[in-house]
């Protein structure tokens, strides 16, 4: 599976530390709503066809400006139908309210998360 989009690209990486499948989210300017619907079909069919999977989340949201109030709408829908298959998600961004933003989203989830201004805390096995 690979999404391509202006603002939004998502990539499969395998973490061979884990022997998870890794998706590989970089976030680019404002995360609209329209491209959080389309990006949010496409990972969750791929995770939708693979029910036994479980899976690691890189969110690179280093070129992120902001999102819209809908497209987190969007993201939280499809969070909340794969939750228990979500091992890990790292974050990365310099800006303070999306790293914040995205803690509160996984704690309400229950998923575990590292996140950090950098992709340096990044396992090896996944850094780009």
């Amino acid at each position: 599976m690979n999404f391509i989009s202006p603002d939004l690209d998502i990539q499969i990486v395998k973490n061979t530390d884990t022997n998870n499948d890794c998706l590989y989210f970089k976030f680019k300017g404002k995360f609209s709503q329209a491209t959080s619907k389309a990006g949010s079909n496409a990972w969750s069919n791929y995770i939708g066809e693979n029910p036994t999977g479980s899976f690691e989340f890189v969110w690179d949201c280093s070129d992120m400006t902001g999102f819209e109030l809908q497209a987190r709408k969007e993201w939280y829908n499809a969070i909340q139908r794969h939750k228990d298959q979500i091992f890990k998600v790292y974050v990365i961004s310099d800006k303070l309210m999306i790293r914040s933003a995205a803690k509160v989203m996984l704690q309400l989830f229950g998923i575990s998360s590292e996140i950090s201004r950098t992709d340096e805390q990044l396992p090896k096995a996944i850094r780009r």
